[in-house]
């Protein structure tokens, strides 16, 4: 989860080795598209003249639409831009200025973050976004609209999906949603995590329309911490937990993009999973198919979104250099990712 701790990382990670190793692997899908970025941050004293990352990414009428976060420090207030680009690659600032600002969404006393992206039938706009709050629950998810992507962005009053209760698998935190549409209605995936230390797994919740959502609870499973709802993937080893899953339609299944992140050091990675049905999931990767090492000359990398053409999964990649980060691009074949 995004905590105090990430962008120190940017001046320790040369000096400290992780104990898990997530370097990526020879047999990644994913082809770094240039070792310069595609989005840079901002110049110093900006909204974004610090650190960036992808936030949330859709393709939608021949166009890649990309609402990244912007920020100065952690923590600390967040604002999100907009740009688009009609390669995937090359992107234009369409404004200057922010077109959400932390400050306009109530559910929040200090940031929020775009995290997923889509364009309803009727032309509607829809952002979900997670918050960070100083106080508990520290990371709930929202919603937003507007009739373009410019705004003006009204805020759902109250937040669509919230940690769980006491014991559960997700009873402190509920962040990096990733939503997808399909014939049956919605599907958001999630990280979920509890108090103890560096705990995520993956969870799903369902939705008829976009607004009322119900977490996925496996009826085999009665007891805490899954008593109420139960993730859909969650790491088979003790050493790694799983965080921000970012999930497309492939083929006539589903592929998600998810951080492998160590319990001790700082090596995090990039795993693979699919699915047939958008419930079971089955990992691809043992080790990780992205790591620190990459982005040739980085520090190391932290979120990403993810978008798909009609050939391509575009994956894109916040990864630090010389005191910020920046966005990186990398690309991998559909057909090296259909289910």
């Amino acid at each position: 989860m995004r905590h105090t701790h990430r962008y120190l990382w940017l001046v320790v990670l040369g000096l400290l080795a992780g104990v898990v190793r997530l370097a990526a692997q020879d047999t990644s899908p994913f082809t770094l598209y240039s070792i310069e970025p595609v989005v840079r941050h901002g110049e110093f004293g900006a909204w974004d003249g610090r650190y960036t990352d992808p936030g949330a990414v859709l393709y939608h009428d021949g166009m890649f639409h990309m609402f990244r976060n912007g920020f100065q420090a952690w923590p600390a207030s967040v604002e999100i831009g907009y740009l688009t680009s009609p390669d995937g690659s090359t992107w234009t600032e369409v404004t200057e200025d922010p077109i959400l600002y932390s400050a306009d969404v109530p559910l929040t006393n200090l940031a929020a973050l775009a995290s997923s992206v889509l364009v309803e039938a009727d032309g509607t706009w829809v952002m979900y976004f997670y918050t960070w709050n100083e106080v508990t629950p520290a990371a709930e998810i929202g919603r937003a609209t507007a009739p373009e992507p410019l705004g003006p962005w009204t805020i759902d009053p109250e937040p669509v999906l919230t940690h769980g209760g006491p014991g559960s698998w997700d009873s402190a935190h509920v962040d990096a949603p990733s939503v997808v549409r399909t014939e049956d209605g919605y599907l958001m995936y999630y990280a979920g995590s509890t108090d103890a230390p560096r705990t995520a797994q993956i969870g799903l919740a369902r939705s008829p329309d976009g607004v009322h959502w119900t977490k996925y609870d496996d009826p085999a499973t009665t007891e805490a911490p899954f008593a109420e709802s139960d993730p859909v993937l969650t790491a088979d080893r003790t050493d790694v937990r799983f965080h921000q899953p970012r999930v497309e339609r492939v083929g006539d299944g589903y592929v998600m993009i998810y951080r492998m992140m160590p319990m001790s050091g700082t090596q995090m990675g990039l795993g693979i999973a699919t699915s047939q049905d958008g419930i079971h999931w089955e990992n691809q990767t043992e080790d990780s198919v992205w790591g620190r090492g990459s982005i040739s000359g980085g520090s190391g990398f932290w979120y990403t979104a993810t978008a798909t053409d009609e050939e391509r999964l575009y994956l894109y990649i916040e990864g630090g250099r010389s005191g910020g980060t920046d966005i990186y691009l990398a690309t991998a074949d559909l057909g090296a990712l259909t289910p």
